[in-house]
């Protein structure tokens, strides 16, 4: 099978152009369509498990924005004209059927990562890989290398696997100063060189399986004090009296010896779990739940990347975050008491302001009683009062009827036109005339309007609308339409101030 940009398009689902990613592995492609070109934004490329073989990577050197690609599990004999590819980080050819270090590579200048384990690679060519300054991990374990060139050049060197070969000696280490991982189990390394002292970053040194015997050919192991997991497993030196103890001693950093752990704190608290195994089964379920959690998590989509495991929390983080806890629920607590406190005052408040406008609004009309005494009271009073006074009298009160007597107008208004149907004009006859003659300014309203104001303090009880003005221009007494009666009149004259008479 061929890779076609027909199926390209098939496995992406997505224009060529706009193509970043390629995952088309465990599909028979023997070989390489040049249409693949197209794909110009192309970063990541995983052609593994397939039937690659021969000069077949040709169009591959065409993808410039190329960063990562996997071609393991294939069999490919070289690399030849796989070349060019300026961004390129990752590289992984394993298993495959390599039997050197292709030349080609050498033009990835940007190249950080040489996978080529499991291959048939008998020696490595030191000058190529000096050509590749960024390299920081090197994995080619699992070939046949009987000698290792000096990796002087590589100085960002971090990880190098040379496990499962046919060394004897281990290369010069003198300029690695950044080594932090060294494998080479599986050798026939007979001592340990001198110059892995210079590796004062190395932390993880697995040299089990090999050739060692004698003390002084692990002498160098001192010198690294950043070293917390050692691998001499296999090696005929493990089987000296106080192995372990002489070890421990020269190299008293080491926390992991052999694939075991032995460091002070470690063992404490195995022994103590050891004592507990109740404590020890809790702790086992705990973790068991917690996992389940997460996993539920994940399934549900609410969490992307689950968060890193913590074996133990500080006691003064815990505390502070109980105190903390502890602070928020009484704060709660506060805030749920007063809010009944202060929903309670503002409904008495508004009770009370409801209550106080009802009073002013709806005071309660005068009896009959009540009005007759305050006539009476008129009455009595001999002393005259003039026009300009009587027209003020009335004009206020009608003011103040305007103003209060707005919410009892409609009612006012039906006994006027009630009043008025009756067509009973009442005059006042003049002494001297004898004719009857209509008056305008109702005395009796002013002497009982006062009254009213000495009572209660507010103008609008007797509450004398428009519609009540005009009943008295159309001579209907205001006194008898405000108490729902027609009285009669008294004919006497004089003072003008009895009920019913009209100043002229």
């Amino acid at each position: 099978m061929q890779l076609t940009t027909k199926a390209i398009k098939e496995l992406c689902n997505e224009p060529l152009p706009e193509i970043t990613k390629i995952e088309a592995t465990k599909l028979e492609i023997t070989s390489i369509d040049n249409g693949i070109s197209a794909c110009k934004s192309l970063r990541r490329l995983d052609l593994s498990n397939n039937a690659f073989s021969g000069d077949v990577l040709a169009p591959l050197s065409t993808l410039k924005s190329l960063t990562w690609i996997n071609l393991s599990n294939n069999q490919l004999s070289s690399l030849q004209n796989f070349k060019d590819l300026p961004e390129l980080n990752v590289l992984n050819v394993s298993r495959n059927r390599l039997s050197s270090i292709d030349p080609t590579i050498k033009t990835f200048k940007s190249l950080k990562a040489l996978i080529l384990n499991n291959n048939d690679i008998s020696s490595v060519d030191g000058e190529v890989l000096a050509l590749l300054p960024n390299l920081n991990t090197i994995v080619l374990s699992h070939n046949s290398i009987d000698e290792m060139p000096s990796l002087s050049a590589l100085t960002e060197l971090h990880k190098l696997s040379l496990a499962h070969n046919a060394l004897q000696d281990l290369p010069d280490f003198s300029s690695n100063t950044m080594l932090k991982e060294l494998r080479v189990n599986d050798n026939e390394i007979s001592k340990i060189p001198d110059t892995l002292r210079n590796c004062n970053s190395l932390q993880t040194l697995d040299i089990g399986n090999n050739n060692l015997c004698e003390w002084r050919e692990v002498a160098s192991l001192g010198s690294l004090l950043a070293l917390v997991n050692l691998n001499l497993k296999g090696n005929p030196i493990t089987k000296k009296e106080n192995y372990q103890d002489t070890i421990l001693k020269l190299v008293p950093s080491l926390r992991v010896l052999d694939g075991e752990r032995f460091d002070a704190k470690f063992l404490e608290r195995r022994e103590k779990q050891k004592a507990n195994p109740k404590l020890m089964e809790k702790k086992q379920r705990l973790k068991r739940e917690k996992q389940e959690k997460e996993q539920e998590k994940m399934l549900l989509g609410t969490q992307e990347v689950p968060r890193k495991k913590r074996s133990r929390f500080d006691d003064e983080t815990v505390s502070s975050r109980a105190k903390k806890q502890r602070k928020a629920e009484e704060e709660s607590e506060d805030q749920a008491k007063s809010k009944p406190k202060k929903a309670a005052i503002t409904k008495n408040k508004k009770i009370k302001e409801e209550n106080k406008k009802t009073t002013q609004s709806t005071s309660t009309p005068p009896t009959t009683t009540e009005l007759t005494k305050e006539i009476k009271k008129a009455k009595s009073k001999d002393t005259p009062t003039s026009n300009k006074d009587k027209e003020t009298s009335v004009s206020a009160l009608a003011t103040g009827n305007k103003k209060t007597g707005k919410k009892k107008a409609a009612t006012t208004e039906k006994k006027t036109k009630t009043t008025e149907s009756t067509k009973d004009q009442f005059f006042v006859k003049d002494d001297t005339t004898g004719t009857g003659t209509k008056d305008k300014k109702p005395e009796s309203v002013r002497s009982v309007s006062d009254a009213m104001r000495e009572r209660s303090g507010v103008v609008g009880v007797v509450e004398m609308t428009e519609n009540q003005k005009k009943a008295a221009k159309s001579d209907v007494d205001v006194l008898d339409v405000l108490l729902g009666q027609q009285k009669e009149k008294e004919t006497e004259t004089g003072t003008g101030l009895d009920v019913g008479g009209w100043d002229d």
